[in-house]
């Protein structure tokens, strides 16, 4: 076997590589990577057209936690351009403490939202989809966003919103906001933007808003007293130890106040004294 790694410094490493033994190994593509040692850009010709694609608008992070009823934890809005205001540092310590700067901030228009549908999920290994219910009430500009060329036969959600008017069609309606109740933990409504207040375009862009309760009825678990316990007691001159499990929790457990030591059982006393 050839030891190419020699650490003599007579031999340089172009002689190294303008051997006959290299020339082959540099055929197969073994010692590529040690001739080429600054990485290979290729032509231009050679990338492949990437067609580009349009990202949803989605909510990077949720609001603080806010003791209220119902509501939503986003709102849409459009950039409607810049301007700038003065307003006076109050940072101790800063150079520009009690100074007046001029900082710049953006124009936001927030058209009123209209909801269109809820979604209900379930948490699972990943978040899925249990329920999606939508509205009566939707509008041409949120039916050209569910389809490109809705202008040919406009007959979309025509057969879906004949659910709310018989009462067939709400028997099933409340049989997924039924289950929804039960299974999901997380709900989403969908909202879409009035374009016909702006003069911007006729396709309405929407959006998964979550709502936040104030309460989670599934929480109400926790909130009560099922059962107060006793600690270790004596009853017909037997020690009783688990005597806390509830319908809910089962497992063995025991009220102690004083706890145990080591190399000792728990005390069923609840006062004593240690001695140095």
């Amino acid at each position: 076997m050839v030891n190419f790694c020699s650490n003599d410094p007579s031999i340089e490493e172009n002689e190294i590589l303008k051997s006959p033994i290299i020339a082959e190994l540099k055929f197969i593509g073994i010692f590529k990577s040690l001739e080429e040692k600054v990485q290979q850009h290729g032509s231009v010709d050679s990338i492949l057209g990437f067609t580009s694609y349009l990202l949803h608008e989605f909510v990077a992070m949720l609001s603080v936690f806010d003791p209220q009823p119902v509501h939503p934890t986003a709102f849409l809005g459009y950039k409607a351009g810049m301007t700038h205001i003065l307003q006076e540092v109050n940072r101790p310590g800063s150079k520009v403490n009690n100074k007046e700067f001029v900082e710049s901030v953006s124009i936001v228009e927030t058209p009123p939202l209209v909801v269109v549908g809820i979604v209900g999920y379930t948490e699972t290994s990943e978040v899925s989809t249990n329920k999606t219910v939508s509205a009566e009430h939707i509008s041409d500009e949120c039916k050209r966003h569910f389809h490109k060329k809705w202008h040919k036969s406009k007959k979309a959600f025509y057969k879906y919103c004949k659910k709310w008017q018989d009462d067939k069609g709400k028997k099933y309606l409340e049989k997924d906001f039924n289950s929804m109740k039960k299974y999901c933990q997380v709900i989403h409504i969908i909202t879409h933007t009035q374009m016909c207040l702006l003069p911007l375009r006729q396709k309405a862009p929407l959006m998964e808003i979550q709502l936040e309760l104030a309460r989670n009825p599934q929480m109400e678990i926790n909130k009560k007293i099922y059962k107060i316990g006793q600690g270790y007691l004596i009853k017909d001159g037997k020690l009783i130890k688990y005597n806390v499990p509830t319908d809910y929790d089962l497992s063995d457990k025991s009220i102690n106040s004083l706890g145990g030591f080591v190399h000792y059982e728990k005390s069923p006393d609840k006062k004593g004294s240690l001695k140095p």
